[in-house]
């Protein structure tokens, strides 16, 4: 059952659609309890779709026996120069009938599988294209930028802003008094702290432009 999935593949593979098993998920719920998929990978096969993880998505048909082989690649991160897990399963008259995977759980329904059957390939099934969809480059895209790494990333004012030294951990040396506040900060203040009455300034502008009509005032 896990056999190697180069050597069983036929050569005409494709990105084109045509040949793969048509499936919904009734069928996949079925295969799944058939082999008895731990729900932990389910969960984790459904993360892997939504997150991309899953590529070279290809679909090949063995015309002496018409069966119906897909694979793909899973890899471990966004990271390209890691190797990734490689699966593959084959199909006869709509139903499962051999898989792999390169993982230490390849022999059995690992999360992977679980990712390309229960997702990806149903999901292509479900939305009936011609053709696995090309993944558009970063170049071709908008620009992205100006959105922040992370939701706790966020500019700050400057008054609010500390300047501390890191405080290192003494391994065994002697235990000191922390103060309450460390580190440089601002001391502006405001000289101001009561702003005049806004009718006052009001009716003093008013008086100013008639009795000066020459000066300009900045508002």
């Amino acid at each position: 059952m896990a056999a190697n999935a180069s050597s069983v593949f036929p050569i005409g593979r494709t990105r084109l659609l045509k040949d793969n098993p048509e499936m919904t998920m009734k069928d996949v719920d079925t295969f799944v309890k058939l082999n008895k998929a731990p729900q932990s990978g389910i969960v984790k096969g459904y993360k892997f779709f939504c997150e991309g993880f899953i590529k070279d998505f290809e679909v090949g048909k063995r015309e002496e026996d018409e069966t119906v082989f897909i694979r793909a690649r899973r890899f471990k991160s966004f990271r390209k120069n890691e190797e990734p897990h490689y699966l593959q399963m084959s199909f006869y008259n709509e139903e499962v009938v051999d898989h792999s995977c390169s993982c230490k759980a390849g022999q059995g329904i690992c999360n992977h599988k679980v990712a390309l059957m229960m997702y990806q390939a149903a999901h292509y099934s479900f939305l009936k294209i011609d053709a696995v969809p090309e993944v558009p480059s970063k170049t071709s895209m908008p620009q992205e930028w100006h959105k922040p790494r992370s939701a706790g990333i966020h500019p700050e004012a400057v008054d609010n802003l500390i300047v501390r030294k890191p405080e290192l951990k003494s391994e065994g040396g002697p235990k000191c008094k922390k103060r309450a506040i460390g580190g440089v900060e601002s001391n502006l203040y405001n000289p101001m702290p009561n702003y005049p009455n806004p009718e006052f300034i009001r009716e003093f502008l008013a008086r100013a432009k008639t009795d000066y009509k020459e000066t300009q005032f900045c508002t």
